[in-house]
């Protein structure tokens, strides 16, 4: 296998842009992707390239949203990159699964997790476990908030247990899906 190479010198891979579409989905209207979350259209996205939200029925072509793919990805880089900081290596599969990781849960949530020691330690099969701690969502259910698990279709959010299930397969194997 190639050797590692620094963050600062990797981009999102066009496997991973083409995973980012098959877990997303072309979405032309904005509407939120499953019940209670925020709108998304495009291949998923919740905010302009200024940073202002989505609003529930904005319309976007496939020309903006390719485009809004791209810039998210490196938004979610430098992201990742600036909570890193410097010295840490992966390989490039490694790169793609966090970057998909932070397009979907948000780069703040990354950082804030587990997986910035461990890839600071170099504990990088560690750091891609931790992928699967985020295959849950919380909702309000009866007025408490409630960490449910994707894993359980009943949940109605499968497809994010599925998106965990892929992104760890891709870091911790680098299989990207087919």
């Amino acid at each position: 296998m190639m050797q590692r190479r620094s963050i600062a010198t990797l981009g999102m891979s066009a496997m991973a842009a083409l995973v980012w579409v098959a877990f997303e989905g072309w979405e032309p209207v904005a509407k939120p992707p499953i019940p209670g979350d925020v709108p998304t259209h495009g291949f998923g996205a919740t905010t302009h390239a200024d940073g202002s939200p989505v609003k529930l029925g904005e319309a976007i072509t496939p020309v903006q949203a390719v485009r809004r793919l791209v810039q998210s990805s490196d938004e979610y880089g430098r992201a990742l990159q600036r909570c890193l900081g410097d010295g840490v290596e992966l390989h490039q599969h490694e790169w793609d699964a966090f970057v998909l990781l932070a397009k979907n849960v948000g780069a703040g949530a990354v950082c804030r997790s587990s997986v910035v020691p461990k890839l600071q330690a170099r504990q990088y099969g560690a750091a891609c476990s931790t992928i699967l701690d985020f295959a849950g969502i919380t909702r309000v259910v009866d007025g408490k908030r409630v960490r449910l698990s994707c894993e359980a279709r009943a949940n109605g959010c499968y497809g994010v247990w599925r998106a965990r299930q892929a992104e760890y397969s891709l870091c911790s194997a680098g299989e990207y899906p087919k």
